[in-house]
């Protein structure tokens, strides 16, 4: 298999991996001209292409570990003989490529990761699939961001599925009734919590939250550590050099800014998402005002109607 059509291979899966349907369009709809056929994918095992057997055994460990909020798992268990099986329909995947992928991603009941505890059972089921799809900007490029550094597809899983819980229990943004709304996620040391709030942050803003407040502890070190990992795997590039006007910014000497930091290729408005103002920098609290008074003002597109 080529180059690019490991390529189309690849993003194909991420395509799968964000909403679970035929890998067989997934593909066409990446390259139609140049589509794997299940033959060609197969021959890629045992070991032959390993950067597509390692994102089938990324992707399927993900979707063996989903939850049973999500409507495709047909109420499955997660991580069970049922659910695997359940994966291989939805995303129609047959001879030869059954058995290289049962061969070599065997099925594997480990059980889920962590036991979500939800105590606040009664909300307004706004926050469904068919309203997440096409408002998952941030949400889609903070998963590939944990995706790329090395996390294990389980755990991100985990990720999405804690923060679709959260998000569903929150007052709707775009409702005419609002609702107050008030929670506590509790997170031992080290356990994942800002992972898992930047994964909160992202879906609320996609939903179409419009101010976001983070409190970050009483130390300036905790508050600026904060600031740079959300500013580094969430706003990213463009959105601080926008504020800045694309000179001097606040991370200008910093060593990873070239590397590490996420860059969405231009402002995120323009792909469909909602450009990120922030109110505070890696240089000053929201004491200083650094950024001025002039972020907190929001625009009204129709002044007829309420923010």
């Amino acid at each position: 298999m080529d180059d690019s059509a490991i390529v189309t291979v690849l993003h194909s899966l991420h395509l799968v991996l964000d909403r679970p349907n035929s890998l067989e369009i997934a593909l066409s709809f990446i390259d139609s001209d140049n589509t794997p056929s299940t033959t060609d994918l197969a021959g890629c095992f045992p070991d032959k292409t390993p950067k597509v057997v390692e994102a089938f055994r990324r992707t399927l460990a993900a979707l063996d570990a989903a939850t049973t909020v999500n409507a495709w798992t047909k109420g499955t268990e997660p991580n069970s003989r049922e659910r695997r099986n359940r994966v291989y329909a939805q995303l129609s995947i047959t001879e030869p490529l059954l058995s290289a992928l049962e061969s070599a991603c065997p099925f594997l009941p480990i059980g889920p990761i962590g036991q979500t505890v939800v105590i606040a059972t009664e909300h307004t089921d706004w926050y469904t699939p068919s309203r997440r799809a096409p408002h998952n900007f941030y949400w889609s490029q903070y998963r590939s961001y944990l995706v790329g550094k090395g996390f294990d597809p389980v755990a991100v899983q985990q990720v999405d599925d804690d923060t679709t819980e959260i998000v569903s229990r929150l007052s709707d943004p775009l409702s005419k009734n609002p609702y107050k709304s008030r929670g506590l996620v509790v997170g031992y040391v080290q356990s994942g919590k800002t992972t898992n709030f930047t994964g909160l942050i992202a879906k609320s803003v996609d939903a179409g939250y419009r101010l976001v407040i983070v409190l970050a502890g009483t130390l300036n070190v905790l508050r600026n550590q904060t600031q740079r990992r959300l500013d580094m795997a969430l706003v990213g590039k463009e959105n601080i050099l926008s504020a800045f006007g694309g000179a001097d910014h606040d991370y200008i000497d910093d060593r990873d800014w070239d590397a590490k930091f996420v860059a969405y290729g231009t402002l995120p408005h323009a792909k469909g998402g909602s450009d990120i103002i922030r109110l505070t920098s890696s240089r000053g609290d929201f004491k200083d005002l650094h950024l001025g008074i002039n972020s907190l003002r929001v625009e009204k597109k129709d002044r007829s109607k309420p923010i």
